[in-house]
């Protein structure tokens, strides 16, 4: 029987407690407003240039994610309030999908209650209120509705068995045009399966031969996509930088951040706090892990893998994004929900980690609420100082106050060449070391304030 209840009660908290996500009225970043300039650009949405498919051979194989990115932009673009909802309400999808699997493995209040916890987990929250992320909340989805399937499959003793096992293999297929992470999901079938043949006394999902042909299936896959694509993963130029001497580093961030509570972009985690702020933070997971794991070596292996496995292909990367462990978010929410139905000092200390985790994701969601709310300052005011200096014919030059969020302003305006009627002039800057001397005789000065507004100061002749 559906539980209309408690999933209900997870939509209302996932919305109710994540309200910063859709106040957003502007965007965070300009893999926004380009996609977005791009999708409304065109007359009608058949008019959109969209991408094949089978279009394989570039660095960034993500058909499905780009073609709704376009398609939903083109509808919601000029209402930031309601794309991020609509957003948020896909992401709170995977949040039930969490619950319905996490029913196979644990006592379904637990489910429940990881659930509920996982809609507001820092690097969730994060996801949820970027839409630049938007590959990251599909290609778990459809993991998810793969994994439910084979799950549904294994439980089936019908004809219906194979038609579960082959969709969810579909699933996994299209998972993979959403965004390359979801290579890592054979590797997630092999932890459930040995999960499930070591530390589940249940025995409801049993390591047998049709879990072993479905991981072996997803394997097939991912072999095939790699042989495919890996020159183009990998291109000598215009991809991302990569080491191996990096995985440390990466693994040591993505460990602290959760616990660092004002904490927005991971990258640069090590130069931005000191010291104790790092002890701290990872001495707050360690601890965590020891109470949940407490004396088991197995459980500790498990909850290490688990936490890492979505970030396996990051690990190696120049940078860090909270984004790339989405699906760490989902394994601190279980662990939280595990230790609030044990006994005694476990329970009060499994809110004491949900209120901090939660602390996260209020910084999270005001950071958006600021960057949409200075970025439409500075869009808004720079409308009306450029409409009233037309007549000067001369070049902009953006000076910022101290403190002001200089790089929102910069990305506000990367994409565009209007703004409602009004062309934007080629040259706004904010160096006066890059003036065009050439071109322009004029200079229109302007003041850019902490809160995003722009102000003439005055009108100068090039020196």
């Amino acid at each position: 029987m559906m539980p209309v209840n408690k999933i209900a009660i997870i939509i209302a908290f996932g919305i109710i407690a994540n309200i910063g996500l859709f106040m957003n009225a502007g965007y965070f970043s300009h893999d926004e407003i380009g996609w977005g300039i791009r999708a409304i650009s065109a007359n009608n949405l058949m008019e959109i240039k969209y991408f094949h498919l089978l279009d394989y051979n570039k660095f960034h194989y993500r058909p499905l994610n780009f073609n709704i990115w376009l398609a939903s932009s083109y509808y919601l673009y000029e209402v930031p309030q309601l794309f991020h909802f609509f957003l948020l309400l896909c992401g709170l999808v995977n949040a039930i999908l969490f619950y319905f699997i996490i029913k196979y493995f644990a006592y379904e209040n637990v489910a429940f209650l990881s659930a509920m916890i996982s809609t507001v987990m820092p690097s969730i929250v994060f996801v949820n209120g970027w839409i630049g992320t938007i590959a990251d909340i599909f290609w778990f989805m459809c993991c998810s509705l793969s994994f439910f399937l084979f799950l549904a499959s294994n439980a089936s003793r019908n004809n219906s068995k194979y038609l579960f096992f082959i969709s969810a293999s579909i699933f996994f297929i299209v998972s993979l045009m959403f965004k390359e992470t979801a290579v890592i999901y054979p590797a997630v079938i092999f932890l459930s399966l040995a999960y499930n043949f070591l530390l589940n006394s249940d025995k409801r999902y049993i390591l047998d031969r049709w879990g072993v042909n479905f991981f072996l299936v997803c394997s097939l896959v991912v072999i095939t996509y790699l042989v495919l694509r890996f020159e183009y993963l990998f291109p000598k130029q215009g991809g991302y930088g990569t080491s191996l001497s990096n995985f440390p580093g990466r693994a040591l961030e993505y460990f602290i951040f959760p616990f660092l509570l004002d904490n927005i972009e991971i990258h640069g985690l090590f130069e931005q706090y000191d010291r104790t702020q790092l002890i701290i933070s990872a001495a707050l997971h360690v601890f965590f892990i020891v109470l949940l794991c407490r004396g088991s070596f197995l459980k500790y292996l498990f909850y290490i893998a688990l936490y890492y496995v979505g970030a396996i292909p990051v690990l190696i990367l120049d940078m860090s994004l909270p984004h790339y462990i989405y699906t760490s978010g989902f394994v601190l929410a279980f662990g939280i929900a595990v230790l609030y139905y044990r006994n005694g000092i476990d329970r009060l200390l499994s809110v004491v980690f949900f209120s901090l985790l939660f602390t996260h994701s209020v910084y999270l969601q005001k950071n958006y609420v600021d960057s949409g709310s200075y970025q439409n300052n500075f869009v808004n005011t720079l409308y009306s100082v450029i409409s009233s200096t037309k007549n000067e014919h001369c070049q902009y030059l953006i000076e910022p106050a101290f403190g002001s969020k200089v790089w929102i302003a910069i990305r506000a305006i990367s994409f565009r060449k209007t703004i409602d009627d009004l062309t934007l002039p080629k040259d706004i800057i904010f160096n006066k070391n890059v003036l065009n001397t050439m071109d322009h005789k004029r200079v229109c000065n302007l003041f850019l304030d902490v809160d995003g507004r722009v102000k003439l100061t005055g009108v100068s002749d090039e020196k």
